[in-house]
């Protein structure tokens, strides 16, 4: 598995055996990724201002983004990308609505706040 974002990722261990009563241990395994010291966190909410409802599944394109280019927006219009630091031009798309465009600047170790209305 390769992993490009910080954060806990939760798998389950097989380990099969010669026991013929256990055959099978399964072993719940917890990995901890921690951000690289030049990274930064970008987050927000995407919103609708006419609705006053968050965006659900809005295209973040993160252009010449660091490790990644893209997510999306959750149930409750949030999204999170731990990116190298850097300035990037954020475009977030949804069908039906106009493109909202956002210059960031990532600073290593800090959180940058960006809301698109």
């Amino acid at each position: 598995m390769y992993v490009n974002q910080p954060g806990e990722y939760y798998a389950t261990l097989s380990i099969k055996s010669n026991d013929p009563v256990n055959k099978t241990l399964n072993v719940p395994v917890t990995m901890t990724v921690i951000p690289a010291d030049n990274m930064g966190k970008l987050t927000g909410m995407v919103w609708d201002n006419c609705l006053e409802t968050p965006l659900e599944e809005v295209m973040v394109h993160i252009v010449d983004g660091n490790p990644i280019t893209m997510t999306y927006t959750d149930e409750m219009g949030e999204y999170t990308a731990w990116l190298v630091e850097g300035t990037y031009t954020v475009h977030f798309m949804l069908t039906d609505y106009i493109t909202f465009d956002a210059e960031v600047t990532i600073v290593a170790g800090e959180v940058v706040h960006e809301r698109a209305v």
